[in-house]
């Protein structure tokens, strides 16, 4: 959360899940002043594709496990395989660090 101020962390989903559920029933009570609503929507509004994200992901992985068992293993791996080498193709030669 200290790396981009502002934006919602990466590393823990419930701290996202949490805090987007906080600013849907703040929205939806509209109590508080205008400047505290404005900071829940855009907090919201940032925090929700990652939430949601993990959500599809979660229903791919069951949807996988369910037809193809422990194959399924096999797409996140190859995924990592896949997204090193494109890192470094990243302008500057270098991934971003």
């Amino acid at each position: 959360k200290l790396e981009l101020t502002g934006f919602p962390s990466t590393a823990v989903l419930t701290t996202n899940t949490t805090q987007l559920t906080i600013d849907v029933a703040t929205l939806m009570l509209g109590r508080g002043d205008p400047e505290n609503l404005a900071k829940a929507r855009r907090r919201a509004r940032l925090t929700f594709p990652s939430v949601a994200g993990f959500v599809a992901g979660c229903v791919a992985g069951g949807f996988l496990e369910i037809h193809f068992g422990l194959k399924a293993l096999a797409l996140p791996v190859v995924l990592a395989i896949i997204a090193v080498p494109l890192g470094e193709l990243l302008p500057g030669g270098q991934a971003m660090r």
